[in-house]
């Protein structure tokens, strides 16, 4: 589980970068939406640039979850799929 902690360090370094860059392209975003004349075409590329950041993200979490799969056992793994069961649809099991 050591390796499970190291991947998960390495990742949240890794991401800090694209959360501050998501978090002022929100704030140029919400300041275009805000502005007494709006700019459809720089919203356009601002919302652009958020979702673009947003599956950055996404794929690091989806690469980093692929890695940690490769490091559990079977038994490990159908372990994980049932716990997560339970953060699914209300909770449900």
């Amino acid at each position: 589980m050591q390796k499970i902690g190291q991947l998960q360090t390495e990742s949240e370094a890794r991401n800090r970068g694209l959360m501050q860059q998501g978090w002022e392209t929100q704030a140029r975003l919400n300041g275009l939406y805000t502005a007494d004349k709006r700019d459809w075409n720089a919203i356009r590329t601002a919302s652009r640039a958020l979702f673009d950041l947003q599956r950055q993200q996404m794929d690091a979490m989806l690469d980093m979850q692929q890695k940690i799969d490769g490091l559990l056992t079977d038994s490990q793994r159908q372990e994980m799929a049932r716990a997560w069961r339970g953060y699914g649809w209300m909770g449900a099991n």
